[in-house]
Protein backbone atom coordinates (compact mmCIF):
# COMPACT_ATOMS: atom_id res chain seq x y z
CA UNK A 1 0.00 0.00 0.00
CA UNK A 2 2.78 2.46 0.92
CA UNK A 3 4.59 1.86 -2.38
CA UNK A 4 1.34 2.41 -4.28
CA UNK A 5 0.88 5.82 -2.62
CA UNK A 6 4.35 7.13 -3.48
CA UNK A 7 3.62 7.83 -7.20
CA UNK A 8 0.27 9.39 -6.27
CA UNK A 9 1.82 11.61 -3.61
CA UNK A 10 4.66 12.61 -5.94
CA UNK A 11 2.11 13.46 -8.64
CA UNK A 12 0.28 15.64 -6.10
CA UNK A 13 3.52 17.43 -5.22
CA UNK A 14 4.17 17.94 -8.94
CA UNK A 15 0.71 19.43 -9.41
CA UNK A 16 1.10 21.63 -6.32
CA UNK A 17 4.51 22.81 -7.52
CA UNK A 18 3.19 23.78 -10.95
CA UNK A 19 0.21 25.64 -9.46
CA UNK A 20 2.42 27.31 -6.86
CA UNK A 21 4.83 28.52 -9.56
CA UNK A 22 1.94 29.84 -11.66
CA UNK A 23 0.24 31.68 -8.79
CA UNK A 24 3.33 33.07 -7.04
CA UNK A 25 6.21 32.98 -9.52
CA UNK A 26 8.34 31.61 -6.67
CA UNK A 27 11.47 29.86 -7.94
CA UNK A 28 11.24 27.41 -5.02
CA UNK A 29 8.04 25.96 -6.51
CA UNK A 30 9.83 25.54 -9.83
CA UNK A 31 12.46 23.42 -8.06
CA UNK A 32 9.69 21.45 -6.31
CA UNK A 33 7.88 20.41 -9.49
CA UNK A 34 11.17 19.77 -11.33
CA UNK A 35 12.30 17.37 -8.58
CA UNK A 36 8.87 15.72 -8.43
CA UNK A 37 8.99 14.63 -12.09
CA UNK A 38 11.75 11.97 -11.71
CA UNK A 39 10.16 10.78 -8.46
CA UNK A 40 6.84 10.22 -10.27
CA UNK A 41 8.57 8.37 -13.12
CA UNK A 42 10.83 6.17 -10.98
CA UNK A 43 8.20 5.30 -8.37
CA UNK A 44 5.66 4.48 -11.10
CA UNK A 45 8.18 2.18 -12.75
CA UNK A 46 8.95 0.50 -9.42
CA UNK A 47 5.24 0.03 -8.74
CA UNK A 48 4.71 -1.42 -12.22
CA UNK A 49 7.53 -3.93 -11.76
CA UNK A 50 6.15 -4.93 -8.37
CA UNK A 51 2.64 -5.45 -9.80
CA UNK A 52 4.02 -7.57 -12.63
CA UNK A 53 5.81 -9.73 -10.08
CA UNK A 54 2.66 -10.14 -7.98
CA UNK A 55 0.59 -11.07 -11.03
CA UNK A 56 3.19 -13.59 -12.16
CA UNK A 57 3.27 -15.13 -8.70
CA UNK A 58 -0.51 -15.34 -8.54
CA UNK A 59 -0.61 -16.94 -11.98
CA UNK A 60 1.54 -19.76 -10.64
CA UNK A 61 -0.77 -20.71 -7.79
CA UNK A 62 -4.27 -19.54 -8.76
CA UNK A 63 -6.60 -21.40 -11.12
CA UNK A 64 -7.95 -18.61 -13.33
CA UNK A 65 -10.43 -20.79 -15.20
CA UNK A 66 -14.04 -19.61 -14.95
CA UNK A 67 -16.39 -22.38 -13.86
CA UNK A 68 -20.16 -22.44 -13.46
CA UNK A 69 -22.95 -24.93 -12.85
CA UNK A 70 -25.21 -25.81 -15.79
CA UNK A 71 -28.34 -27.90 -16.31
CA UNK A 72 -28.50 -30.07 -19.41
CA UNK A 73 -31.79 -29.40 -21.22
CA UNK A 74 -31.26 -31.85 -24.09
CA UNK A 75 -28.53 -33.74 -25.92
CA UNK A 76 -28.36 -34.06 -29.72
CA UNK A 77 -25.75 -35.96 -31.69
CA UNK A 78 -24.40 -34.11 -34.72
CA UNK A 79 -23.55 -37.33 -36.56
CA UNK A 80 -19.87 -36.55 -36.53
CA UNK A 81 -17.97 -39.19 -34.59
CA UNK A 82 -14.26 -39.47 -34.02
CA UNK A 83 -13.68 -42.94 -32.74
CA UNK A 84 -15.03 -43.23 -29.20
CA UNK A 85 -15.79 -39.52 -28.85
CA UNK A 86 -18.98 -38.61 -30.72
CA UNK A 87 -19.71 -34.93 -31.32
CA UNK A 88 -22.86 -33.66 -29.58
CA UNK A 89 -24.78 -30.43 -29.14
CA UNK A 90 -25.65 -29.89 -25.49
CA UNK A 91 -28.47 -27.44 -24.90
CA UNK A 92 -27.71 -26.09 -21.41
CA UNK A 93 -28.83 -23.48 -18.92
CA UNK A 94 -25.74 -21.92 -17.33
CA UNK A 95 -25.97 -20.24 -13.90
CA UNK A 96 -22.77 -18.16 -13.38
CA UNK A 97 -22.00 -16.77 -9.95
CA UNK A 98 -21.58 -13.23 -11.30
CA UNK A 99 -24.63 -12.76 -13.56
CA UNK A 100 -28.14 -13.99 -14.36
CA UNK A 101 -28.58 -17.51 -15.84
CA UNK A 102 -28.69 -17.85 -19.62
CA UNK A 103 -29.11 -20.61 -22.23
CA UNK A 104 -26.72 -21.58 -24.97
CA UNK A 105 -25.55 -24.58 -26.96
CA UNK A 106 -22.26 -26.38 -26.42
CA UNK A 107 -20.82 -28.39 -29.31
CA UNK A 108 -18.19 -30.79 -28.03
CA UNK A 109 -16.74 -34.25 -28.63
CA UNK A 110 -17.41 -36.39 -25.55
CA UNK A 111 -16.41 -40.00 -25.03
CA UNK A 112 -19.21 -42.52 -24.79
CA UNK A 113 -18.65 -43.30 -21.10
CA UNK A 114 -18.90 -39.67 -20.09
CA UNK A 115 -21.80 -39.00 -22.45
CA UNK A 116 -23.80 -41.73 -20.75
CA UNK A 117 -23.88 -39.60 -17.61
CA UNK A 118 -24.75 -36.36 -19.43
CA UNK A 119 -28.51 -36.62 -19.79
CA UNK A 120 -31.33 -34.09 -19.80
CA UNK A 121 -31.85 -32.68 -16.32
CA UNK A 122 -28.33 -33.46 -15.19
CA UNK A 123 -26.42 -30.71 -13.31
CA UNK A 124 -22.89 -30.48 -14.67
CA UNK A 125 -19.87 -28.23 -14.40
CA UNK A 126 -18.96 -26.10 -17.40
CA UNK A 127 -15.98 -23.89 -18.06
CA UNK A 128 -16.83 -20.47 -19.48
CA UNK A 129 -14.35 -19.15 -22.00
CA UNK A 130 -14.60 -15.51 -20.81
CA UNK A 131 -16.45 -13.59 -18.12
CA UNK A 132 -18.12 -11.33 -20.71
CA UNK A 133 -18.91 -14.09 -23.20
CA UNK A 134 -21.46 -16.94 -23.03
CA UNK A 135 -19.41 -19.65 -24.76
CA UNK A 136 -18.59 -22.64 -22.57
CA UNK A 137 -17.44 -26.25 -22.69
CA UNK A 138 -18.23 -29.22 -20.50
CA UNK A 139 -15.54 -29.22 -17.81
CA UNK A 140 -14.33 -32.82 -17.81
CA UNK A 141 -11.53 -31.98 -15.36
CA UNK A 142 -13.40 -29.62 -13.04
CA UNK A 143 -11.92 -29.12 -9.55
CA UNK A 144 -13.27 -31.33 -6.81
CA UNK A 145 -15.10 -28.43 -5.18
CA UNK A 146 -17.13 -27.72 -8.31
CA UNK A 147 -17.96 -31.39 -8.82
CA UNK A 148 -19.22 -31.47 -5.24
CA UNK A 149 -21.42 -28.44 -5.92
CA UNK A 150 -22.91 -30.15 -8.98
CA UNK A 151 -23.69 -33.29 -6.94
CA UNK A 152 -25.26 -31.18 -4.20
CA UNK A 153 -27.44 -29.39 -6.77
CA UNK A 154 -28.62 -32.75 -8.09
CA UNK A 155 -29.72 -33.74 -4.59
CA UNK A 156 -31.21 -30.35 -3.74
CA UNK A 157 -32.80 -28.72 -6.79
CA UNK A 158 -33.24 -25.41 -4.91
CA UNK A 159 -29.50 -24.85 -5.35
CA UNK A 160 -30.00 -24.30 -9.08
CA UNK A 161 -32.45 -21.81 -10.69
CA UNK A 162 -35.66 -23.57 -11.70
CA UNK A 163 -36.91 -20.90 -14.13
CA UNK A 164 -36.21 -21.16 -17.85
CA UNK A 165 -33.39 -18.74 -18.68
CA UNK A 166 -33.41 -16.55 -21.82
CA UNK A 167 -31.24 -17.44 -24.79
CA UNK A 168 -27.96 -15.64 -25.22
CA UNK A 169 -26.86 -16.61 -28.68
CA UNK A 170 -26.79 -15.76 -32.40
CA UNK A 171 -27.30 -18.10 -35.39
CA UNK A 172 -24.01 -19.59 -36.54
CA UNK A 173 -22.67 -22.30 -38.80
CA UNK A 174 -24.45 -25.70 -38.68
CA UNK A 175 -27.18 -24.15 -36.53
CA UNK A 176 -24.91 -24.03 -33.51
CA UNK A 177 -25.29 -20.98 -31.32
CA UNK A 178 -22.37 -18.58 -31.38
CA UNK A 179 -22.98 -16.42 -28.36
CA UNK A 180 -22.67 -12.64 -28.89
CA UNK A 181 -20.76 -10.36 -26.61
CA UNK A 182 -22.71 -9.07 -23.66
CA UNK A 183 -21.99 -6.24 -21.27
CA UNK A 184 -19.54 -7.35 -18.63
CA UNK A 185 -20.84 -7.40 -15.13
CA UNK A 186 -20.02 -4.10 -13.48
CA UNK A 187 -17.33 -4.55 -10.91
CA UNK A 188 -17.94 -2.79 -7.62
CA UNK A 189 -15.49 -0.02 -6.81
CA UNK A 190 -12.87 -1.33 -4.45
CA UNK A 191 -12.68 0.59 -1.14
CA UNK A 192 -8.97 1.31 -1.68
CA UNK A 193 -9.36 2.60 -5.26
CA UNK A 194 -9.83 6.20 -4.10
CA UNK A 195 -6.84 6.17 -1.74
CA UNK A 196 -4.23 7.15 -4.39
CA UNK A 197 -6.49 9.97 -5.60
CA UNK A 198 -6.90 11.26 -2.06
CA UNK A 199 -3.14 10.95 -1.49
CA UNK A 200 -2.45 13.05 -4.61
CA UNK A 201 -4.95 15.73 -3.55
CA UNK A 202 -3.58 15.87 0.00
CA UNK A 203 0.01 16.13 -1.28
CA UNK A 204 -0.98 18.93 -3.69
CA UNK A 205 -2.78 20.77 -0.88
CA UNK A 206 0.15 20.46 1.52
CA UNK A 207 2.56 21.68 -1.18
CA UNK A 208 0.36 24.73 -1.77
CA UNK A 209 0.04 25.72 1.90
CA UNK A 210 2.80 28.39 1.73
CA UNK A 211 1.26 29.78 -1.46
CA UNK A 212 -2.33 29.70 -0.27
CA UNK A 213 -2.58 33.46 0.53
CA UNK A 214 -1.44 34.30 -3.01
CA UNK A 215 -3.69 31.63 -4.49
CA UNK A 216 -6.75 32.91 -2.63
CA UNK A 217 -5.97 36.52 -3.56
CA UNK A 218 -5.49 35.68 -7.21
CA UNK A 219 -8.71 33.67 -7.35
CA UNK A 220 -10.60 36.52 -5.67
CA UNK A 221 -9.08 39.06 -8.07
CA UNK A 222 -10.03 36.99 -11.11
CA UNK A 223 -13.55 36.46 -9.74
CA UNK A 224 -14.05 40.22 -9.29
CA UNK A 225 -12.21 41.29 -12.43
CA UNK A 226 -9.56 43.11 -10.39
CA UNK A 227 -6.65 42.27 -12.70
CA UNK A 228 -4.26 44.60 -10.85
CA UNK A 229 -5.14 43.35 -7.37
CA UNK A 230 -1.77 41.71 -6.62
CA UNK A 231 0.34 44.74 -7.61
CA UNK A 232 2.28 46.18 -4.70
CA UNK A 233 1.93 49.64 -6.29
CA UNK A 234 -1.73 49.82 -7.25
CA UNK A 235 -3.19 46.62 -5.76
CA UNK A 236 -4.87 45.80 -2.47
CA UNK A 237 -2.28 44.10 -0.27
CA UNK A 238 0.46 46.59 0.65
CA UNK A 239 -0.44 46.52 4.34
CA UNK A 240 -0.39 42.70 4.41
CA UNK A 241 3.09 42.66 2.84
CA UNK A 242 4.48 45.15 5.37
CA UNK A 243 2.90 43.24 8.26
CA UNK A 244 4.46 39.99 6.97
CA UNK A 245 7.88 41.67 6.91
CA UNK A 246 7.37 43.02 10.44
CA UNK A 247 6.51 39.50 11.61
CA UNK A 248 9.85 38.25 10.25
CA UNK A 249 11.81 41.22 11.64
CA UNK A 250 10.04 41.17 15.01
CA UNK A 251 9.36 44.92 14.94
CA UNK A 252 8.14 47.94 12.91
CA UNK A 253 11.31 50.02 13.38
CA UNK A 254 12.07 50.93 9.75
CA UNK A 255 14.15 53.53 7.94
CA UNK A 256 12.47 53.02 4.57
CA UNK A 257 9.73 51.04 2.83
CA UNK A 258 9.94 50.74 -0.98
CA UNK A 259 7.09 49.49 -3.16
CA UNK A 260 7.52 47.92 -6.60
CA UNK A 261 5.00 46.19 -8.81
CA UNK A 262 5.78 42.62 -7.66
CA UNK A 263 7.63 43.07 -4.38
CA UNK A 264 8.33 45.25 -1.33
CA UNK A 265 11.73 46.02 0.24
CA UNK A 266 12.01 47.31 3.79
CA UNK A 267 15.14 48.65 5.46
CA UNK A 268 14.86 48.23 9.22
CA UNK A 269 16.69 47.26 12.39
CA UNK A 270 18.51 43.95 12.16
CA UNK A 271 16.66 42.84 15.28
CA UNK A 272 14.62 44.64 17.95
CA UNK A 273 16.84 47.24 19.65
CA UNK A 274 19.81 46.73 17.26
CA UNK A 275 21.97 49.64 16.05
CA UNK A 276 22.33 48.19 12.50
CA UNK A 277 19.88 47.69 9.68
CA UNK A 278 19.09 44.84 7.31
CA UNK A 279 17.04 44.60 4.14
CA UNK A 280 13.80 42.64 4.40
CA UNK A 281 11.96 41.44 1.29
CA UNK A 282 8.38 40.45 0.55
CA UNK A 283 7.83 38.58 -2.72
CA UNK A 284 6.04 35.47 -4.00
CA UNK A 285 3.57 35.86 -1.15
CA UNK A 286 6.22 35.40 1.58
CA UNK A 287 8.67 37.56 3.55
CA UNK A 288 12.28 36.96 4.52
CA UNK A 289 15.36 38.73 5.92
CA UNK A 290 17.79 39.33 3.07
CA UNK A 291 20.87 40.60 4.94
CA UNK A 292 22.75 43.77 5.94
CA UNK A 293 21.78 47.01 4.19
CA UNK A 294 24.38 48.12 1.66
CA UNK A 295 24.51 51.62 3.16
CA UNK A 296 23.86 51.83 6.90
CA UNK A 297 21.50 54.77 7.56
CA UNK A 298 21.62 57.44 10.25
CA UNK A 299 19.19 55.92 12.71
CA UNK A 300 18.77 59.16 14.67
CA UNK A 301 17.36 61.00 11.66
CA UNK A 302 15.89 58.21 9.52
CA UNK A 303 14.36 55.60 11.89
CA UNK A 304 10.57 55.69 12.37
CA UNK A 305 7.84 53.50 13.85
CA UNK A 306 5.71 52.09 11.03
CA UNK A 307 3.24 50.28 13.27
CA UNK A 308 0.53 52.95 12.99
CA UNK A 309 1.03 53.87 9.32
CA UNK A 310 -1.75 52.99 6.89
CA UNK A 311 0.17 51.48 3.98
CA UNK A 312 -3.02 50.57 2.13
CA UNK A 313 -3.29 54.20 1.00
CA UNK A 314 -0.16 53.81 -1.17
CA UNK A 315 -2.23 52.40 -4.07
CA UNK A 316 -4.62 55.37 -4.01
CA UNK A 317 -1.77 57.90 -3.87
CA UNK A 318 0.06 56.19 -6.76
CA UNK A 319 -3.08 56.31 -8.89
CA UNK A 320 -3.62 59.94 -7.90
CA UNK A 321 -0.05 60.85 -8.86
CA UNK A 322 -0.39 59.13 -12.23
CA UNK A 323 -3.58 61.08 -12.94
CA UNK A 324 -1.92 64.39 -11.96
CA UNK A 325 0.90 63.94 -14.49
CA UNK A 326 -1.39 63.63 -17.49
CA UNK A 327 0.94 60.99 -18.96
CA UNK A 328 -0.65 58.61 -21.48
CA UNK A 329 2.03 55.97 -21.00
CA UNK A 330 4.30 55.19 -18.08
CA UNK A 331 7.95 54.27 -18.24
CA UNK A 332 8.38 53.81 -14.50
CA UNK A 333 6.34 54.03 -11.30
CA UNK A 334 7.82 53.82 -7.80
CA UNK A 335 6.60 54.54 -4.27
CA UNK A 336 8.28 54.65 -0.87
CA UNK A 337 7.70 55.70 2.72
CA UNK A 338 10.54 57.43 4.57
CA UNK A 339 11.57 60.56 6.50
CA UNK A 340 13.32 62.16 3.53
CA UNK A 341 11.48 65.47 3.85
CA UNK A 342 12.75 68.97 4.79
CA UNK A 343 11.27 68.74 8.27
CA UNK A 344 12.11 65.03 8.77
CA UNK A 345 8.45 63.95 8.89
CA UNK A 346 7.47 60.53 7.62
CA UNK A 347 5.85 60.85 4.18
CA UNK A 348 4.81 58.89 1.10
CA UNK A 349 6.98 59.53 -1.98
CA UNK A 350 5.71 58.68 -5.48
CA UNK A 351 7.85 58.86 -8.61
CA UNK A 352 6.26 58.65 -12.06
CA UNK A 353 7.87 58.92 -15.50
CA UNK A 354 7.09 58.50 -19.17
CA UNK A 355 9.68 58.17 -21.96
CA UNK A 356 10.28 61.96 -21.92
CA UNK A 357 9.34 63.48 -18.56
CA UNK A 358 9.21 62.72 -14.86
CA UNK A 359 7.20 63.79 -11.84
CA UNK A 360 7.80 63.52 -8.10
CA UNK A 361 5.11 63.82 -5.41
CA UNK A 362 5.30 63.93 -1.63
CA UNK A 363 2.19 63.12 0.42
CA UNK A 364 1.63 63.31 4.16
CA UNK A 365 0.45 60.27 6.08
CA UNK A 366 -3.01 61.82 5.97
CA UNK A 367 -2.96 61.58 2.17
CA UNK A 368 -2.65 65.31 1.56
CA UNK A 369 -0.18 66.46 -1.10
CA UNK A 370 2.84 68.28 0.33
CA UNK A 371 4.82 68.99 -2.81
CA UNK A 372 5.36 68.12 -6.45
CA UNK A 373 8.30 68.60 -8.81
CA UNK A 374 9.85 67.30 -12.03
CA UNK A 375 10.03 68.10 -15.71
CA UNK A 376 6.33 67.25 -16.12
CA UNK A 377 5.52 70.58 -14.41
CA UNK A 378 8.06 72.81 -16.10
Amino acid sequence: MILRLIPAAALGVLLGGVLGALFTGDWIYTIVWALAIPVVILSSMALGVRRMGIRAKRAEVVDTRIFALARVENVRRTGRDSGEAPEVDLRVTIAPDDREPYRTTIRQSIDAATLAGVQAGRIVVVQRLAADRPEAVLALDAPEGWRARAEAAMRDRSLFPAAIAPDWEDPAEDGVAAAPAAPAARKPLRPGALVPILAALVAAGVTLIPAWPMVSRTVANVATGNWDGNSMLTGDHQQEAVDAIAAVAGHYDFTGVSFYDEYVIVEGLTSPGADTTDDFHWRYGRAWQEGPSLIQPDLETELFDADDIDFSQVARLVEQAKDETGFTEFDGVYASVSRFTPDGAVAVHVSVSDPYKDAFFVYGLDGEEISRSGTAFE
